[in-house]
């Protein structure tokens, strides 16, 4: 977990010293909260004329000969048993024994003869298999100078079949690096693919293939060049208004892998007015969606004073409260990041820890701490105290007493035997802010 310092603008009663915003680095948790796969392969269920994997391997010799043959049906006949066999159904896919075969940059150079579209087909299925496997299989791919003829093919192609297949194919290969990834901005990818969604809007298949090639130009750390992909911003606010589990998994996987690449396109997402669908899909019916959607919010609050005052704008805490009830004992992932995003907006200033004061918040985080004694529930509490101790170094005197009198010191203490020093560390600071609150509340008297 990476930690951001806060750079809240409050001025006057409402600054603050030390409250941390943190972002989540998605790295380490990528697959909690995106099941979209980065690479996928094309399988087809193979008729009963088709022969056996164990023939089509043995036939290779002589297909390598008939795929080089001038003779366009030695071609097509050729490219198509390469196809069959990269497409069997029984694994493992002999990637390795196709690319022995140095049939590769045949298949290549098949991608420049516009005038045998069927051809065109073939071979990028083929390449779309082969860049769906280890990392070395795709470098052969991008080695043998597939990717710019991709890119011309998506851009000059008038067949539907063979754009699909191109865009399978480009997203097997941005998925498997920010470096590949990068080299497919570079040829230009991004305009093309934002042109198939329409108006008119593509047929279901071609939508899916190109918003998860979208999600995955996005993808990874090294973090994208956000002037690469800032043309994707209104394109993203149209797909997560669409009624489509996948589209949306895949829109707010992009959304999320954006709002941590900079301040910039932080600023960008919520310029682009999706901040109030996404707090709608906090409630949505799929976890990985309502997931994906409450840590794009979740990093938003964890920018500056404005930017986390726009999520309390848009009515984000009702929704969050509710998953928290809701997830408590169903989804320990989605609780421990909806506390997660608590502890970034009571890092902020005190109108806006009164907001989360004014949820009633605060005494669903301290039950947890009633109820959960495992040593598994860590992870949760140590997200609790943060979002507590938060709230004690910004908040004045009497919004701190208001914590303790829910309860929020009880928190702080368990903890303070754990051996993680730096939670120990914000318990005590925890602790001691209610202290001297009290101390003030008295003087006061």
């Amino acid at each position: 977990m990476s930690l951001q310092p806060g750079s809240g603008s409050g001025s006057g009663s409402d600054s603050g010293s030390g409250s941390e915003k943190r972002k989540k680095s998605y790295d380490s948790e990528i697959n909690l909260v995106d099941d979209t796969p980065l690479k996928k392969g094309r399988r087809e269920e193979l008729s009963s004329e088709i022969p056996s994997k164990e023939k089509l391997l043995e036939a290779i010799p002589e297909m390598k000969q008939r795929i080089w043959s001038e003779c366009p049906d030695e071609q097509m006949d050729a490219m198509m048993h390469f196809t069959n066999l990269l497409g069997s159904i029984e694994p493992p896919r002999p990637i390795d024994e196709v690319i022995e075969a140095e049939v590769v940059p045949r298949f290549v150079q098949f991608l420049d003869m516009y005038d045998k579209p069927d051809l065109q087909f073939e071979a990028v299925w083929s390449l779309t298999n082969i860049a769906s496997g280890k990392s070395h299989h795709t470098r052969v791919v991008v080695e043998h100078g597939a990717v710019p003829l991709l890119v011309k093919l998506l851009i000059l192609s008038n067949n539907e079949d063979v754009i699909e297949q191109v865009v399978w194919a480009i997203s097997n290969i941005a998925g498997e690096s920010p470096k590949y990834r990068d080299l497919v901005l570079e040829e230009g990818v991004l305009l093309p693919l934002i042109s198939l969604l329409g108006p008119p809007l593509p047929t279901m298949s071609m939508l899916l293939t190109t918003t998860w090639t979208l999600s995955n130009l996005v993808r990874g750390k090294p973090h994208v060049q956000f002037k690469q992909v800032e043309p994707l911003m209104p394109v993203l606010k149209t797909l997560i208004d669409m009624d489509n589990e996948e589209v949306l998994l895949n829109a707010c996987s992009a959304l999320y892998f954006l709002s941590n690449v900079s301040a910039g396109a932080t600023q960008a997402i919520i310029e682009a007015e999706v901040c109030p669908k996404l707090v709608e899909l906090l409630l949505y019916s799929s976890d990985s969606v309502s997931l994906l959607a409450l840590q794009t919010l979740g990093n938003i609050a964890a920018g500056n004073d404005a930017q986390t005052q726009h999520v309390i704008d848009n009515q984000f805490l009702p929704p969050v409260r509710l998953l928290l009830f809701l997830t408590r004992e169903r989804n320990e992932i989605i609780f421990r990041k909806a506390c997660w995003a608590i502890s970034n907006i009571t890092a902020g200033n005190r109108t806006q820890i009164q907001a989360v004061i004014d949820a009633e918040i605060f005494p669903i985080l301290v039950g947890f701490f009633c109820h959960h004694h495992a040593d598994s529930d860590f992870d949760i509490k140590k997200e609790v105290v943060w979002a507590i101790t938060n709230a004690t170094r910004r908040g004045s005197a009497d919004q701190i007493m208001d914590l303790a009198d829910q309860g929020c010191a009880k928190p702080l203490s368990e903890l303070l035997t754990h051996p993680n020093p730096e939670i120990v560390s914000i318990c005590v600071e925890g602790l001691q802010k209610i202290l001297m609150a009290r101390i003030s509340q008295q003087q006061r008297r």
